[in-house]
């Protein structure tokens, strides 16, 4: 039993491989903090994984539980971690094969954000503790763990994290871990030699509980009255010559890798054209048709998205910090409640229009517009840009009842739209006009661009405005758009192909993501992102994002969330059967998602030849 040996998957800490490094001083803290609080008791070690932990809680514990799901580091755990008052077994998380109240702490340590029934785990949790048990979970920060991690299913904030606990648990005590670079200076001996050290850190970089990465929660049903010593743990010294080195080595790295997949992609557009050269009279067919289009498409996106994950990857801890600061600084303004008190009152109609007002010198353009739809009941939703409040008395004054609220500038138009439909979505509003002040810098015709789509959205005849409200009341219609504006997915498509097709598959399940991809000709969208809508339709992909998924505000041109989303509200409604129309100068027509609209200024019409 002791050749066994584990493979390192990335996400279980395996003491033989990990032991220089990060990873394994945030396990051990963990351990090492738990261990204090276990003297002379009966223990569970849920999802114990490699039994090191397990060990080290036995060597204080009357007796202690290893389960763990997998039958590989459960073999590894009775090899390697063993103590004569501690027993492993496989087992399941959400179904623990423990007597009720029959331990006196449960350790849960990075498992959580892992059980796609959390609530369950909690529950068994409960279960098997003495009434007066303890049970110590610790789980990542939502707000600062990186995205993407394919291994969790679930990442919690701290209200979240404390909102389900409580489900369970009378009483939470919070603490928290954070990771920090750390600079020692001490006598040799006192650096080189393992184990203890008494020292005294001065924090240089204070953070706020939200900004910690792991939160580390005691839980019971009785008074908590044990106290954990503040702890900490090196691990995974470098030198500079070692960081300098490595990131010169990974840039070089993906200079070469860019420079393959260019290579690569100019030798088989080469040979395909080598094979296309005697059969001259079908190119124009084959290098026009959709399959051409996004076959090459889809080998552009992996270039792109596999440069833009290392670029990601690389940023300088400064620009890390900023975006971290920023992330919570747009949490913090949807959550103030300056911005919460827009909602206050009781809808009036069953119709929102929401105007994003970034360019508040755009009011008397909207004032003039809005006049075209006056025959409607409506309630006005205006949001406005932290920094530009000085437009607030101008709005009020020529709208007494709009409902405003100030927003941070982040996800252009689309995240305030967002926040303000997971706002008002249960209030009993059913249409929707999406409508905001964008100019299109990056266009020579950006300004007129808008004018155009926002003159067929609110047209001045009183017939067309009818008509568009009643084809609303169908509750098969999904959007109403511009005149001319549908246009195809396959529209700088490589763009925002890293965030449509993961969203797809968690709003339609399995791997629709993929089939999107492969049928994106299949299906358009309204470009420019305004729109009249059913907010049922709309509800899938607004319930889908949230607050932190957005990226800073950076001047991009595509390939952010926001962009992607202008796609996704319509796309997932034709996914689900729903009709889409176009504002069209006579009267609402309905249209086909298939649509060969490919706009001059789209990537996808480009020749490379």
């Amino acid at each position: 039993m002791s050749d066994i040996k584990l493979a390192d998957d990335g996400e279980r800490m395996i003491p033989k491989l990990h032991g220089d490094s990060i990873m394994y001083a945030e396990h051990m803290t963990r351990y090492l903090a738990a261990a204090e609080l276990v003297a002379g008791k009966t223990v569970l070690d849920i999802a114990c994984g490699t039994g090191y932990g397990t060990q080290m809680l036995a060597g204080k514990a009357q007796k202690v539980y290893g389960i763990d799901i997998s039958p590989e580091a459960i073999d590894y755990a009775t090899a390697k971690f063993t103590a004569g008052n501690l027993s492993y077994a496989v087992g399941r998380a959400e179904q623990i094969e423990l007597p009720d109240a029959s331990v006196d702490v449960v350790v849960s340590f990075e498992t959580l954000e892992h059980i796609t029934d959390y609530k369950q785990f909690l529950s068994e949790i409960k279960r098997v503790l003495k009434p007066d048990g303890l049970a110590i979970i610790s789980t990542p920060n939502d707000l600062e763990f990186a995205k993407g991690n394919h291994h969790h299913v679930h990442q919690f904030s701290e209200t979240e994290l404390q909102n389900i606990l409580s489900k369970e648990f009378k009483n939470i005590k919070p603490y928290y871990q954070a990771t920090w670079a750390y600079a020692q200076l001490s006598e040799s001996r006192a650096i080189l030699e393992p184990g203890s050290k008494d020292v005294t850190v001065h924090n240089f970089s204070p953070l706020k509980p939200e900004q910690y990465l792991y939160f580390y929660m005691l839980c019971s049903n009785r008074p908590i009255t044990e106290q954990l010593v503040p702890i900490g743990g090196l691990g995974g010294h470098y030198s500079a010559r070692e960081i300098g080195e490595s990131r010169e080595a990974h840039e070089k790295g993906l200079r070469d890798e860019f420079a393959r997949l260019l290579a690569y992609e100019k030798n088989e557009h080469r040979k395909t054209k080598i094979k296309l050269k005697a059969k001259e009279g079908q190119i124009h067919a084959i290098t026009t048709s959709s399959s051409y289009k996004l076959a090459r498409l889809l080998a552009h996106s992996k270039a792109v998205a596999r440069l833009n994950m290392s670029r990601a990857k690389s940023l300088h801890p400064k620009r890390v910090q900023m975006m971290r600061r920023n992330r919570l600084h747009v949490t913090a303004v949807y959550k103030s409640p300056q911005f919460l008190s827009a909602f206050e009152s009781a809808p009036t109609a069953d119709l929102a229009v929401v105007i994003h007002l970034y360019y508040v010198e755009m009011l008397p353009f909207f004032i003039e517009k809005l006049h075209n739809i006056s025959s409607l009941k409506y309630d006005l939703y205006i949001t406005v840009p932290v920094g530009k409040e000085v437009a607030l008395d101008a709005i009020r004054e020529q709208f007494p009842e709009a409902r405003v609220a100030i927003v941070p500038n982040c996800g252009r138009d689309v995240l305030p739209f967002v926040q303000v439909v997971k706002q008002i979505e249960d209030k009993g509003y059913i249409k929707v006009l999406k409508l905001h002040s964008k100019k299109s810098p990056h266009r020579d015709d950006g300004e007129q661009w808008r004018d155009k789509i926002i003159d067929s959205l609110v047209p001045a005849d009183p017939k067309v405005v009818k008509q568009l409200t009643a084809q609303l009341d169908d509750p098969q219609t999904a959007l109403l758009g511009p005149e001319g504006e549908f246009v195809s997915l396959l529209v700088n498509f490589t763009s925002t192909a890293h965030h449509v097709k993961p969203l797809t598959d968690k709003i339609m399940g399995g791997k629709s993501g993929n089939d999107l991809v492969t049928d994106a000709d299949e299906y358009g969208f309204f470009a420019g992102t305004m729109f009249w809508a059913r907010l049922d339709a709309l509800a899938p992909v607004i319930d889908a994002v949230s607050v932190t998924d957005f990226e800073p505000e950076l001047g991009q041109e595509d390939s952010t969330l926001a962009h992607a989303l202008e796609r996704m509200l319509s796309v997932i409604p034709e996914l689900q059967g729903k009709n889409m129309y176009e504002m069209q100068r006579g009267g609402v027509v309905k249209i086909d998602p298939h649509t060969t609209n490919i706009p001059k200024w789209s990537e996808v019409a480009l020749d490379d030849d």
